[in-house]
């Protein structure tokens, strides 16, 4: 018997490298849109790290209440499964937090978008990582990620968890 020939070498790094070229420019995009234009100022982050800091020191979770001039008392209102995914930035300066949120979300967006286009790249034939190089930008115009992203929102990373 024979042995089998042997498979070609996959083309994966090849296909990557658009998207890997891609994450610096996102990154740089969005430290762009932090520092000039968020009016935001990674609102709902606070209130997550604040709830998680009271958790910490012992106090209940859901009780914890913010107040607010416009909205009255804002709460922490994830299931306890996100405060367990959050709690470990409790620990950190706000600042760091934010900065790991973004790029967490950055990277989020761009793990979904290459589930999404992987299927079509391989139907249309077309290279996958510049696909996803071509859309990762374009989904980072919607404005519910760009809000996700100015609010310091968990949104993204658990759509990562649900679709993964």
């Amino acid at each position: 018997m024979t042995p089998a020939p042997p498979s070609p070498p996959r083309r994966r790094p090849a296909a990557h490298r658009g998207l890997v070229a891609l994450v610096p420019l996102a990154v740089l995009a969005c430290a762009v849109a932090y520092w000039f234009t968020n009016p935001h100022d990674f609102f709902d982050l606070k209130i997550y790290v604040r709830a998680l800091r009271w958790w910490a020191a012992g106090d209940p979770l859901y009780e914890y209440a913010q107040p607010d001039r416009v909205q009255g008392a804002l709460y922490f209102t994830y299931p306890p499964f996100a405060a367990l995914l959050l709690l470990p930035f409790a620990a950190l300066p706000l600042g760091v937090t934010a900065t790991l949120f973004t790029v967490f979300t950055l990277a989020a967006v761009a793990v979904t978008t290459w589930w999404l286009v992987t299927p079509l790249a391989a139907a249309r034939g077309l290279p996958r990582g510049w696909l996803a190089a071509l859309a990762v930008p374009l989904v980072l115009l919607i404005e519910p990620l760009r809000e996700t992203i100015m609010f310091g929102q968990i949104n993204m990373l658990l759509a990562v968890l649900v679709v993964g």
